[in-house]
């Protein structure tokens, strides 16, 4: 996917309520942006952590907890769509609760060149950010508000010419850690 499609994709979101800014509640968005050692030490490209799945896709992977869906058509717009449950059909208003919806992609842009783009963006209000190492390479973690979702993205320095977005939609607090063993657990195959 390459940059531009990307952008594409999160102004469609925005269109249909999913990324616009709302005021910020300062309870929100609170975790460790520490690598978990469960993660780091037992993940390889081959197997899945107990109570996870993975999903291998040309040049990554990525763990997913058991029972989430998983979309690979293109027909999300995104390389790959985890959803946590059956998601309902797109139309704006309130994002439920009990929904996740995680994009991964990998655009054929340089890793700051995404960084540029999201720091003069104005879709979202970010609450805070933070770099983090994610499978060996250089990432960024984001998160931010939006109208009807919160949003957890990571940046993956993924080459010197393309870069991974990982891209969590989320309205309750709870899912956090499923999110973030999500984010932490892509990996780059060769």
């Amino acid at each position: 996917m390459n940059y531009q499609r990307f952008l594409s994709f999160l102004l469609t979101m925005s269109a249909f309520g999913y990324l616009a800014v709302r005021p910020v509640e300062a309870s929100r968005s609170q975790s460790n942006d520490t690598e978990p050692n469960s993660v780091s030490s037992s993940l390889t490209a081959a197997q899945a952590r107990p109570g996870f799945e993975l999903h291998r896709q040309r040049n990554f992977s990525v763990e997913y907890p058991t029972g989430w869906l998983v979309d690979n058509s293109g027909n999300t717009g995104s390389d790959a769509t985890l959803w946590n449950r059956q998601p309902p059909t797109l139309g704006g208003g309130e994002w439920p609760s009990d929904l996740v919806r995680t994009n991964i992609d990998i655009v054929n842009s340089s890793y700051s060149s995404v960084v540029r783009g999201l720091e003069q963006s104005d879709n979202s209000e970010i609450l805070r950010r933070g770099e983090v190492t994610i499978g060996g390479m250089r990432a960024l973690r984001v998160w931010s508000i939006g109208i009807n979702s919160l949003v957890i993205q990571t940046i993956v320095e993924y080459s010197d010419s393309q870069t991974a977005i990982i891209s969590s939609f989320y309205a309750d607090d709870i899912w956090i850690e499923d999110i973030q063993d999500v984010h932490w657990s892509f990996r780059k195959l060769n």
